[in-house]
This record gives structure tokens, sequence and C-alpha cells, in this order.
């Protein structure tokens, strides 16, 4: 699927022109939780160990197991799993709204007008590369749970032209007021 052309085909309004555009480097992910990953290599050997250990001298008794050596190896393919969805998700900024586009099973694209950014924040790495905060996270409930319906951060992250992105969605700010 060529995202330019469905982004131009059944996203953009009329009159609407794409000022930015950019995804997410692949690599940002396990080079920030890299001590994540550690953790679960080892996590991960241990409980295999355990398990074919178990399951030798107990028989069944090494089933109980088979959780661990789940998380474990959920653990260890975090950089892949965040590769593969930075490959499959766009950014973009046109003259009137900011654009997320996640490509799956499903095309989902988050649009986030002018007046929905709040909490604009810019987090700049030394090789020009960051992540750019458009909407703050919801607040916690009573309970201090997050609502599972606006509960998440959105933004543009791991962006190699983030001066770029942040300039697009400034210009794009100004223009709306």
């Amino acid at each position: 699927m060529d995202v330019e052309d469905y982004v131009a085909n059944n996203v953009l309004r009329e009159g609407e022109s794409i000022v930015w555009r950019g995804r997410p480097e692949t690599g940002v992910s396990f080079k920030r939780n890299w001590m994540k990953t550690a953790f679960g290599v080892v996590f991960f050997a241990f409980a295999i160990f355990w398990t074919i250990g178990a399951s030798i001298e107990g028989g069944w008794f090494g089933l109980f197991g088979l959780p661990f050596v789940a998380v474990g190896f959920w653990l260890v393919s975090t950089p892949w799993r965040d590769a593969r969805r930075a490959n499959r998700t766009y950014y973009a900024v046109t003259d009137k709204r900011a654009l997320i586009i996640k490509v799956g099973r499903e095309v989902t694209t988050t649009t986030i007008a002018p007046g929905d950014i709040d909490g604009l924040r810019r987090t700049d790495r030394p090789d020009g590369s960051g992540d750019l905060r458009l909407r703050e996270p919801a607040p916690a409930n009573r309970r201090g749970n997050i609502s599972l319906d606006s509960g998440f951060t959105d933004g543009f992250w791991g962006v190699q032209d983030i001066k770029g992105a942040a300039a697009a969605v400034s210009a794009m700010m100004s223009a709306a007021r």
C-alpha cells in the first residue's frame, strides 16, 4: 500500500496540502529500552532453564514455567515489535492539522486539529532526531487509572527531522489563530 496515495485520496480535505511528512526511526526504541531487553534476555534464559529442569525432574511441573517463558519472550521481542510498529507508522502535518497514520490490517488515522494540541513539547537528541508531544495524557480518575479512550499521548516519536516537524506544527498553529 502506498501511504502517500492513500493520504492524498482518502485523508486530505479539499484545498489541504501536506507541509511536512516523516516516519519514526526503527532503532530508537532499542536505544532507549536496551536495559529492558537485557533484563528480558536474562529472564527468558532463566525461565527456559527452570522449565526444562522442572520438566526433567517433575514431569508436568515444568508447565508452570511456560507463562514465565512467554513473558521473557515478550520482553526479548520488544525491539522487533517496536521496529515493526515504526515501519507501519507515518506522520504528516498539513496546513490545517497533524496526522498520525498507522498501517496494519486496517489503516488508522489520528487527526489532531490545532485547537486540540495541548502541551506541545519537543525533545531533541544529539543526532538531530527527537520527539514532539502534541497532547498531554488524560488525567487519572479517582482510583488513579487513566481512561483507555484518551489516556495515550499523541505525538511524533523518534523522528529524524524533529526541527522541521516542530516548525511545521508551529506554523499550522499560528495560521489557525
